[in-house]
């Protein structure tokens, strides 16, 4: 889970929202996780679980550790096993008792579950401008290969068997700003595509050759519009189709076709959409807004209910 979550860490349930609602639309148990119990920012930009149950919490100064009574801390303290940078952008765990950090620097973190140590892994900067970047996106394949979003649009392969970092740099095929192509978010699928949200639309990567499409929602009203449709903040795959979370809405694109349908829109441009989703067993997705609530997406029928406080 990642993406920028501004305020208190709220756990519903067990780590990941709606994964103990019960099976009717009821009232979600809800604990605020904040400063005053040791979060370290309440900015919470990435989470992930360890092999025994640990969550793990990057955010703006720090990555936080908790084990569901007590908060630990780790910061960037100038040593050479510490956190590559406080900024805290994406985790990711391989199946080695190891976790991949992205922050805020060119640099790939590799932290050792079982010392608390960190390894930095320096990142070159890209030869086309000469400049560094953050790391926004994570993705561990199942070979174990560890590919991540550096300075914004390039995707990039890191291997553990030999070192080696390949960078593929993602070109917009579309009149838009260099910056609107950032990757923040990324997951792959079962014949081993990796799926990337951008700024400005979704790309479908193979790892296989490298190559790559770019699928964007073909919105005509303004300019406006275009881009907060495809400003994606997350997606969750359903085999053929992708639900897609953006500033416009929730939209279900189709990997074949590459036609997106309107689940749910926001109501006005720019209000901050639909930021993050969550599965719940069986055909429901949990979609968190800026502005509108919860909202629970049957996928089954391609309804969308609030969830509010009445």
């Amino acid at each position: 889970m990642n993406g920028c979550l501004r305020g208190s860490l709220s756990v519903v349930g067990t780590w990941l929202l709606g994964a103990c609602v019960c099976a009717q639309l009821v009232r979600p148990n809800i604990r605020h996780i904040d400063s005053r119990q040791g979060l370290s920012s309440e900015q919470v930009n990435a989470m992930v679980t360890d092999h025994n149950g640990h969550l793990w919490i990057g955010t703006g100064d720090g990555l936080d550790r908790f084990d569901g009574r007590s908060m630990m801390v780790f910061r960037a303290d100038g040593t050479p096993n510490s956190l590559p940078d406080d900024h805290v952008n994406a985790l990711a765990m391989d199946r080695n008792g190891l976790m991949y950090v992205g922050c805020n620097a060119a640099v790939l973190g590799v932290w050792d579950l079982a010392t608390d140590r960190c390894r930095s892994i320096p990142v070159p900067p890209d030869s086309a401008d000469g400049v560094g970047g953050a790391i926004t996106a994570l993705l561990i394949d199942t070979t174990q290969r560890v590919w991540f979003s550096f300075g914004g649009r390039d995707w990039s392969c890191y291997d553990p068997r030999n070192g080696r970092i390949v960078r593929t740099r993602i070109r917009t095929s579309h009149s838009q700003p260099a910056g609107r192509n950032h990757i923040t978010r990324a997951l792959s699928d079962a014949q081993g595509y990796h799926w990337l949200s951008t700024q400005f639309g979704v790309v479908r990567f193979d790892p296989r050759d490298h190559s790559y499409t770019h699928f964007f929602h073909p919105a005509h009203r303004s300019v406006d519009l275009i881009a907060s449709l495809n400003h994606v903040h997350d997606m969750f795959d359903e085999g053929p189709s992708l639900i897609v979370a953006t500033s416009g809405g929730l939209y279900r694109l189709d990997k074949r076709s590459g036609v997106f349908t309107t689940l749910y829109a926001s109501e006005q441009v720019w209000d901050g959409g639909v930021v993050a989703l969550a599965p719940q067993e069986g055909a429901r997705l949990w979609a968190s807004t800026t502005f509108q609530g919860l909202l629970v997406l049957d996928r089954s029928t391609g309804s969308v209910k609030h969830c509010d406080r009445s």
